[in-house]
């Protein structure tokens, strides 16, 4: 309720504890701005983040220089994942992953595109499952993807229910919402689809209220 006011999330003392925060994990990280959001709330150490393009992930590194950054295509990463269970000990290992947070590639799915019809756009929106196969291998305690609005109803909500019926079928539960970064304290008209899973025995997050 407080963010719009004091910046920050209103959680307990206990989950602001040092001892208590969760080991995140970023996949198309970008240059960090949905990290710091998250890193906000006091609640998740962003350990590991995934980032294709090496300039931005090079701001990555800058902007958070305790994040291990890695430099690589997220399918080829996950793979090198699977194989190294006990090897590299900067290659997270398959309990360690606590949160795991996606922002795939959104130019097939954007109303402003012209060209959603390409080869380039269909392997982008395909980047979606890669984010499942993530949360498929490191079953995290939470799980959250972002991305525009329109993937909420693109080719009639097909993705979106297949995302949700995946989360279901592992035993997650699930909640979903467009927001409005205005209501929130960014002086920008900028609608975002979130998807929430939480994994059973933790409670599921309630999204913020405006």
């Amino acid at each position: 309720r407080n963010i719009g006011m004091k910046n920050e999330f209103a959680c307990s003392d206990s989950l602001k504890s040092k001892t208590t925060r969760l080991k995140g994990l970023e996949v198309f990280s970008g240059s960090g701005g949905f990290t710091y959001g998250i890193l906000s709330s006091n609640v998740v150490d962003m350990k590991w983040a995934i980032e294709y393009d090496t300039e931005t992930a090079r701001s990555y590194q800058i902007n958070y220089p305790e994040c291990f950054v890695i430099k690589q295509e997220a399918n080829m990463f996950l793979e090198k994942i699977i194989q190294n269970q006990n090897g590299n000990s900067n290659i997270p290992k398959k309990n360690e992953v606590d949160f795991i947070l996606c922002s795939p590639p959104c130019q097939g799915f954007s109303l402003l595109n012209r060209f959603k019809d390409t080869e380039y756009s269909s392997l982008q929106n395909s980047l979606i499952f890669t984010s499942l196969s993530y949360f498929d291998f490191f079953r995290p305690k939470y799980f959250l993807i972002e991305n525009v609005r329109n993937l909420a109803t693109y080719e009639n909500g097909s993705i979106t229910q297949s995302i949700l019926r995946f989360l279901l079928d592992c035993g997650y539960q699930c909640s979903f919402a467009v927001l409005q970064a205005g209501n929130f304290g960014v002086p920008q008209n900028r609608r975002r689809f979130f998807i929430w899973a939480a994994a059973p025995g933790v409670k599921l997050p309630n999204f913020p209220e405006p």
